[in-house]
């Protein structure tokens, strides 16, 4: 059985039936729903027992991006389930440079994986001939709008385009010892761990049609993974796992 060692110095070493097991949590484990609290007026039947999502895969994951291949507000503004803060300011900031975002988009081709560029042109911007200099211009854009930070520029860019844009905040980023090419280093841990990632990504696609979910890439699989760790829900996440897994027989 595989292991997965991710972050550096390693920050995530599990093999992947636990991975799967933190996976499965994060994305269908459920908490109660807090409600009524501000509120004395009874209208209707009591919802008080009623559960929701413990973590944001239904509310982000599950959310379609736009129809078509360019970035528009409704893709900004689905990231709230997310966490990504995004407030009227920083909205219409990101409207104004929407149209440079989509070019350089348009110049990426769609096929292209994050983890099949060069892991040089991952570690710093390389030259303009490069198809990578259009992945770093994307971020560059959205990065460089007043109130929109690391964080929400790679929420909104993964969200529209899964499979070429890591995921990546203030604490998955401390997990690596160079912040600088935090970039290379993911994509350098998915090409060492390429035989696990791939049966991550091929159990996970069939749990979530037993789910009515969506699947998911490895870029976020890593993501969850690493997060997970990094935030300390990573026993959390593995508990709800075992129950969300106990039941499907998975």
């Amino acid at each position: 059985m595989g292991t997965v060692r991710l972050g550096t110095p390693a920050k995530v070493d599990c093999d992947v039936n636990e991975a799967k097991l933190v996976v499965a949590g994060f994305c269908f484990g459920k908490t109660e729903l807090r409600w009524g609290e501000l509120t004395k007026l009874e209208v209707g039947g009591d919802i008080t027992h009623r559960k929701r999502p413990r973590w944001a895969y239904r509310i982000y994951d599950c959310v379609p991006a736009s129809e078509g291949s360019e970035l528009t507000i409704h893709d900004v503004l689905l990231t709230a389930g997310l966490d990504s803060r995004i407030n009227s300011e920083s909205a219409s900031g990101i409207y104004a440079v929407l149209d440079e975002v989509n070019e350089a988009l348009g110049a990426i081709p769609q096929a292209t994986k994050f983890w099949d560029f060069p892991t040089d042109d991952l570690r710093r911007v390389p030259s303009e001939s490069s198809l990578a200099w259009n992945v770093w211009r994307a971020w560059w854009l959205l990065s460089g709008v007043y109130n929109v930070n690391t964080a929400t520029s790679h929420k909104i860019l993964h969200h529209k385009r899964p499979w070429q844009f890591p995921l990546l905040d203030s604490e998955t980023q401390a997990c690596y010892t160079d912040r600088n090419s935090t970039w290379a280093e993911i994509a350098g841990e998915l090409r060492r761990h390429d035989n696990e990632f791939s049966e991550l990504e091929s159990w996970f696609a069939d749990l979530a049609k037993q789910h009515d979910g969506v699947s998911l890439t490895r870029l976020r699989l890593h993501d969850i993974l690493l997060w997970c760790r990094a935030t300390g829900q990573w026993d959390g996440a593995r508990t709800a796992g075992e129950s969300v897994t106990a039941v499907d027989g998975s």
